[in-house]
């Protein structure tokens, strides 16, 4: 067999060494690449040409690659724009931009690679809600709107308060758009900069996260884009939502692989499995809830690299250090937890999200208890190297 005969198209390889591509169209270059030295050449010229021109991990953890959550800003690709605010009916309201069926819409809360979120008003119901309308380029192709349509209707079974409610899922102007449980508040990535978070803060962040994933598996439903950014905390009691449940996975179904140009997820959260192969389990994204767990004390993912072929690497053969090196503040238990997590073989990890869930619980009633309410300190910058 030829190993070169299913070589992706050069500009797909470009926007691969990039990291322009969608997280799961990345997943399978990745793996292609792992095993074809032509490839792998392609990447490193296309490196030396456009080097700096590459966006780095700290970027897409830093917002520059989109998000899908409703209150992350950030500019969408500008050929999206028309297309996107064309499913706003026109309103004589001057306290409005317009309708999307018979929901009142006031603003635009955020855009991603996903699509587009606004703030609006069922009048019916009389409730605030969150309307995300799916981006053209992934409504486009009717795969894709299948798809969207039934990992909507999966992820609408989902009930738990640690997860964003879905109402229902509508079309119009041939954009489908999802009607959303509405959250006032700020994305844990958001959080994440602020500052360092408290030990007990992020003992109770994390186990709200186990439990909604918890909750959503048991619905046969994974996640597969756990991250900070797709982590809501709801404001005055910081209460977790998590949001995009399954929506990621739509890009999959995209007609043309080349069209995925547009980035729904960030590989620094992936699984190593998830890289590799594409093929995963609730487990996978109890790897990606490692990831998170690190990032809270110390600013970011464990796994850094310079395009998304390098940290598909980190990702899939090299061993973060432990946590309680890296920031001596960090207490030993959380530190081996995180490592847990984060194992490369799933069945070295926590086997449920229920498991994790009551692990982090009984360490959170202990430190509950205790009073516990001090800074897990920011990691030390590390040591200057050799001039």
């Amino acid at each position: 067999m030829d190993p070169e005969r299913d070589c992706p198209d050069p500009s797909i390889l470009r926007q691969f060494a990039s990291g322009l591509l969608d997280a799961y169209s990345a997943e399978r270059v990745a793996a292609h690449v792992a095993g074809c030295q032509r490839c792998e050449r392609a990447i490193e010229e296309v490196r030396a040409d456009d080097g700096s021109s590459e966006p780095t991990l700290d970027e897409a953890r830093h917002g520059r690659w989109p998000d899908a959550a409703a209150t992350i800003s950030g500019a969408a690709p500008e050929d999206t724009d028309e297309d996107q605010l064309a499913i706003l009916r026109p309103v004589d309201d001057p306290g409005l931009i317009g309708k999307i069926g018979e929901y009142q819409v006031s603003r635009e809360l955020g855009r991603g690679g996903m699509g587009v979120v606004f703030d609006a008003f069922d009048p019916v119901l009389h409730r605030r809600v969150a309307i995300k309308v799916l981006a053209p380029y992934l409504a486009s192709g009717r795969r894709a709107r299948q798809r969207f349509l039934r990992e909507a209707r999966a992820s609408a079974a989902i009930r738990h308060p640690n997860v964003v409610t879905i109402y229902a899922v509508n079309p119009q102007a041939g954009l489908p758009y999802l009607v959303m449980e509405y959250v006032p508040g700020r994305t844990l990535r958001d959080r994440i900069r602020a500052g360092p978070i408290g030990l007990t803060a992020s003992l109770r962040i994390a186990a709200q996260v186990a439990a909604g994933l918890a909750a959503a598996h048991g619905e046969g439903v994974i996640h597969r884009d756990v991250k900070p950014g797709n982590i809501l905390l709801e404001d005055g009691i910081e209460r977790v939502k998590i949001t995009d449940f399954g929506l990621a996975l739509v890009a999959l179904d995209v007609d043309e692989l080349s069209s995925g140009n547009r980035p729904v997820g960030t590989p620094a959260y992936m699984s190593p499995e998830q890289v590799s192969s594409g093929k995963v389990d609730a487990r996978s994204d109890l790897f990606s809830l490692g990831c998170v767990l690190y990032a809270m004390v110390t600013g970011g993912s464990p796994f850094q690299g310079a395009n998304a072929l390098d940290i598909a690497r980190r990702v899939t053969e090299l061993e973060p250090p432990p946590l309680h090196g890296v920031n001596p503040s960090v207490p030993r238990f959380y530190s081996d937890i995180v490592a847990r997590l984060l194992a490369k073989n799933p069945d070295e990890r926590f086997q449920s999200a229920g498991e994790l869930h009551g692990v982090l619980q009984q360490y959170l009633s202990v430190a509950n208890l205790a009073g516990s309410s001090e800074l897990i300190r920011p990691t030390p910058p590390p040591a200057p190297g050799p001039p």
